[in-house]
């Protein structure tokens, strides 16, 4: 049976060599049935490249996964062992739109410890800068933090500025997801002249481009910590050059963070515009790590927009792929957003569920700023959660509010002055209200914050 599996492979080169990459898949599944296990390794590798090309992720996945396991099988020569290290550093782009399977931290920890093996120093700080992002998206942010700042160090050491800029692509990440924003501009600050100085911003390879990648990790810090415009600016910025060289990761994602920025700002005109255009992308892509909280943030552009109904359904969505995928993080973000919709439909059980669920994720994966969110929708509500007594959601709103001070999140330092305006007014305690209304509508006009400076005069309003 082997040889008349090799018989039919050999065939197959031989009547079309001009179209083996159109036959790769069926040369693969003939020579990986034969004793030609190296011409296996080079049709599954072949294979899995041809499937990432048209974002058939799993597809990929699995023919990479394929060509490890026959290396796993082949004597183990030093060209074998460099074979199995290129499969695993090749698993790298379609497991992390994949939310990274179960299986891939093993892959990318014996990909490091097999090129320390055979000398290739540099391969094997690659492939533990990779490992930053796996910790991140599992939802051990801090972890991934401590991790990716020991690789940054040492390329920052050896001078290597492509490993500096990939390691950093990864450690913003890390950053992003505990709501360390001023920690992703200060890295992104450093690097991103570096590659413009070495004219390496516009170089793209299958992973992307690490400058574009950093500028939209930039834009999303500057929108977190305030500052919109050059936010929405350093989105636009990478986005142009995604579009030149037709990469469609770069499009996707820039479209997604000025979505992200827009419901930050509480712009959901601008936020839906950008995210249906990100959906459309990721779903083309099936990025399923973005989809989820794509779809989340799509559905509060909608409730920002006064129709909370759709928000929900959208953000439901969103909460449903994430489960499926078995992906922790932005599960706590996803839980607010289906609080805050919950709480305009005025379904108290629901509201009360979701934020919770959101705390205690939040606290669980080291998300400080959703836990500072939570906290604050929690301290402020209409619906009285729990008949919490007004020093209970004093305490609860302080607690917030001390959360982003330290953070530097400044839109959510005045959203938490407004609601603190707010639940003083509702308790009676009119000056104590008027100074944190005056602060929050001061901090909304100086942000440019329209949607919520309104809601804070009219409470002012209201005193």
């Amino acid at each position: 049976r082997k040889v008349f599996h090799e018989k039919i492979a050999r065939a197959i080169e031989t009547l079309y060599p001009e179209r083996l990459e159109e036959f790769c898949e069926m040369l693969a599944l003939h020579y990986s049935r034969s004793e030609e296990q190296e011409k296996a390794y080079h049709y599954l590798k072949l294979s899995g490249d041809k499937a990432y090309s048209r974002f058939a992720n799993w597809e990929a996945y699995r023919y990479y996964r394929e060509a490890i396991a026959v290396c796993n099988r082949l004597p183990q020569t030093e060209s074998v062992r460099r074979m199995g290290v290129e499969a695993r550093f090749c698993l790298f782009p379609p497991a992390i739109y994949l939310g990274f399977p179960d299986d891939a931290l093993q892959f990318f920890k014996e990909g490091a410890d097999e090129s320390r093996k055979l000398g290739e120093l540099r391969k094997a700080a690659e492939f533990e800068a990779r490992l930053t992002s796996v910790y991140a998206f599992k939802g051990k942010p801090i972890l991934a933090a401590q991790h990716g700042e020991r690789c940054f160090e040492e390329a920052e050491r050896i001078a290597d500025l492509d490993m500096m800029a990939g390691v950093a692509r990864d450690l913003c990440a890390a950053y992003a997801f505990r709501g360390a924003y001023r920690k992703v501009l200060i890295l992104t600050s450093k690097v991103i002249p570096l590659l413009e100085k070495e004219n390496r911003h516009e170089v793209y390879g299958k992973s992307g481009n690490f400058h574009g990648r950093l500028c939209i990790w930039a834009g999303m810090a500057l929108g977190y910590l305030g500052r919109f415009g050059e936010g929405i600016a350093s989105c636009e910025k990478a986005r142009r050059a995604a579009l030149r060289y037709n990469n469609t990761a770069g499009i996707g994602f820039s479209e997604m963070t000025k979505g992200v920025i827009s419901n930050v700002r509480g712009d959901g005109k601008a936020a839906v515009e950008h995210l249906q255009r990100a959906r459309e992308i990721h779903e083309r892509m099936n990025a399923t790590v973005m989809l989820g909280p794509t779809w989340a943030n799509l559905g509060y552009g909608h409730m920002l927009q006064g129709d909370p109904e759709t928000g929900q359904k959208h953000a439901e969505q969103g909460l449903d792929i994430q489960i499926k995928a078995g992906l922790p993080y932005q599960l706590s973000s996803i839980h607010l957003i289906l609080g805050e919709c919950s709480l305009r439909l005025h379904d108290r059980e629901k509201t009360l569920y979701h934020v919770k669920e959101s705390l205690r994720l939040a606290r669980l994966h080291e998300e400080r700023h959703i836990e500072g969110q939570a906290l604050m929708l929690l301290g402020w509500n209409p619906t009285r959660f729990d008949s919490l007594e007004s020093r209970q959601m004093e305490i609860l709103l302080q607690e917030s509010l001390s959360i982003f001070t330290d953070l530097g999140t400044r839109p959510h330092c005045a959203l938490a002055h407004l609601h603190l305006g707010q639940a003083y007014t509702e308790n009676g305690q009119t000056e104590k209200a008027r100074e944190h209304l005056r602060t929050a509508a001061g901090m909304f006009q100086e942000m440019g914050m329209g949607y919520w400076l309104k809601m804070s005069q009219d409470a002012q309003e209201g005193l």
